[in-house]
């Protein structure tokens, strides 16, 4: 099957949009289908990439908002590439109307994956109800399926659409994370993802005490300057850097525990990746995060909720370090059910049906 992925954000991106459909496509084509990546490029490129092809198309990047990438050329190459099913990730961006507008046009059977659903406030709320009022119908109505990974986005899209919504959970690589130092032998509190307002970054530099060290891994998108200087004015020790999604492993063994405290999400990579790691996870209660938390921690998920301030729920959570630590002891039995082979599995099985091959 001739599979096309459409996602405005791709490796070596971090994000978690770009690490989804990086490791969907990898393990697609481990199961031998003929799987394309559409993306935003600087330019024009076409590149093999573990079995798959990845098709970089010229993008121009629209202020604001870091997921609005305008691609002219985005409809030509889905049409010269022949595909059977048209797969597109992503709520809030200029790719996934393209692709629908693509299926219109062309009759070819349509995939959604709705990875979170945006919960915009101020002026840029008006944006939400414009996009939904004229382009996410693009895309909403010629999709036969639709793939949420939380349940409260699935929630939140089945008010938009008549069409059948699947919930399948982001994945993590087993295989490649896992620290052999303990958590607690690191002094370092993380946080791993885009440098976004929303995402609550602000946060870590303002609540936390002034003693720890922090280290923001991820790209820049209009905070880093602002969370430099709110470091820099109450004496935090802070490290900015940015590492490819080969070598994000590498941060969560440095660290003590992962913050996100965010302000919407779906299902956070992070939290698998973390949690893989031996790492303690502390969140906001946004997404799928509790019922996943209570699911692989049962001893101690109420202690990762961050509720008060940052620094009250990291002590929180270190004075609970006991129970923490008996969950972290058996977390790989516990995550094995969200292994990227099985995320692949269940979204073929839906390409299948569409394509009346079950």
């Amino acid at each position: 099957m001739r599979i096309g992925l459409v996602a405005h954000s791709f490796y070596p991106e971090k994000d978690g949009v770009a690490i989804h459909v990086y490791n969907l496509a990898m393990q697609l084509a481990s199961l031998g289908e003929d799987v394309h990546v559409f993306t935003s490029g600087k330019g024009d490129a076409v590149e093999q990439m573990k079995g798959f092809t990845v098709h970089r198309i010229k993008s121009f990047r629209m202020p604001i908002f870091s997921s609005l990438y305008v691609c002219p050329g985005l409809l030509v190459e889905l049409r010269k590439a022949k595909l059977d099913v048209v797969h597109a990730h992503g709520y809030g961006n200029l790719f996934s109307p393209v692709a629908g507008l693509y299926c219109m046009l062309s009759g070819k059977r349509m995939v959604l994956t709705l990875h979170g659903y945006p919960d915009l406030q101020g002026p840029r709320r008006m944006f939400l109800i414009l996009y939904r009022a004229l382009l996410a119908p693009l895309f909403l109505v010629p999709a036969k399926a639709i793939i949420s990974v939380s349940e409260l986005g699935k929630e939140r899209i089945a008010k938009e659409t008549k069409t059948e919504v699947t919930i399948i959970p982001n994945g993590v690589d087993l295989a490649k994370f896992g620290c052999k130092n303990s958590y607690m032998d690191s002094e370092t509190i993380a946080y791993v993802g885009r440098l976004d307002e929303d995402k609550g970054v602000m946060r870590i530099a303002s609540e936390v005490n002034a003693k720890r060290k922090v280290l923001f891994a991820g790209k820049d998108e209009g905070m880093r300057e602002k969370l430099a200087a709110e470091c820099k004015r109450r004496g935090i020790s802070a490290e900015f850097t940015e590492v490819s999604p080969d070598r994000v492993a590498e941060i969560y063994c440095r660290s003590r525990m992962v913050l996100l405290p965010s302000r919407y999400e779906g299902f956070p990579l992070t939290m698998l990746e973390a949690l893989a790691s031996g790492r303690p996870f502390l969140s906001t209660d946004v997404g799928e995060v509790k019922r996943v938390l209570s699911e692989l921690m049962p001893r101690s998920w109420q202690y990762l909720i961050i509720g008060g301030s940052i620094e009250e729920s990291i002590i929180n959570a270190e004075s609970h370090a006991r129970e923490i630590g008996l969950d972290l002891a058996e977390i790989g039995k516990r995550i094995k059910k969200y292994g990227w082979g099985e995320v692949a599995e269940r979204t073929l099985g839906i390409y299948k049906r569409l394509s009346g091959r079950v």
